[in-house]
């Protein structure tokens, strides 16, 4: 299990603990909720476990998955019994956390390659083909163009599946895009991967730029074709 599933699953056990603790027993651990509170308290620490299990589904549950679409119904009635009377079913909490159950078992198993995972790996995995092709047609500055596309967009999708930032703030401006070689350095002090893939990424953004600047006698067919076979690696062994 990596670190990024074992984060996730520690933090939707935590969420079920809440549940199962105030299902029992009446409270909270570490809250200030007594056992024998009045229907408004209740309906306030409801109400907040309810955020807490919505917020883990939109967050651990892959986009148009099992988990995501059977939740969505669920989430929709309970804010709207909400609205009316200021009290969930109790049954709708129960199916939540039912899927949020499922969801940590996924997770816990290593069931869970997420969708998002599975099309950006076939958008990408086309992307790099069209690269190849170009090199077939001995088109190396085109297949670099397409290929630092890649790169940097993978790159941006694992700071993201990272919680690591892709934009800085600037003084009195909307937040810019963080460059793509800070992006590099991010990933690798976070343990996403290692020095020598920092460095093999770095020498691949060095070949983009130098593609994209029309600087193309810089750079050969060969380093081109081990920039292709080098983020084919990188997609696979890191999924974002």
């Amino acid at each position: 299990m990596d670190a990024l599933t074992a984060q996730s699953t520690i933090q939707i056990k935590t969420i079920l603990g809440e549940w199962y603790e105030y299902n029992r027993y009446g409270r909270i651990s570490g809250s200030d909720i007594p056992n024998q509170a009045d229907e408004k308290t209740k309906e306030i620490v409801i109400a907040g476990l309810f955020t807490k299990i919505c917020d883990a589904i939109y967050r651990f549950a892959p986009e148009r998955s099992a988990y995501a679409l059977n939740a969505y119904p669920f989430i929709e009635a309970i804010k709207e019994d909400m609205v009316i009377g200021g009290a969930a079913d109790k049954s709708d909490l129960q199916h939540l956390v039912g899927i949020l159950e499922a969801l940590k078992d996924a997770y816990a198993n290593g069931y869970l390659a997420t969708m998002t995972e599975i099309i950006d790996g076939e958008v990408f995995s086309d992307l790099l083909d069209t690269a190849d092709h170009h090199l077939q047609l001995g088109q190396k500055d085109a297949a670099a163009v397409v290929l630092g596309s890649v790169l940097e967009e993978h790159l941006r999708r694992l700071c993201r599946k990272n919680n690591l930032p892709v934009t800085r703030e600037e003084p009195e401006s909307p937040a810019v895009r963080m460059k793509t070689v800070d992006l590099n350095i991010k990933l690798k002090e976070a343990g996403v991967y290692n020095l020598d893939r920092q460095k093999q990424v770095a020498g691949w953004l060095e070949i983009r730029n130098n593609a994209v600047l029309g600087r193309y006698a810089n750079y050969g067919r060969e380093q081109v074709v081990k920039m292709s076979e080098g983020i084919r690696s990188l997609v696979s062994q890191s999924p974002a």
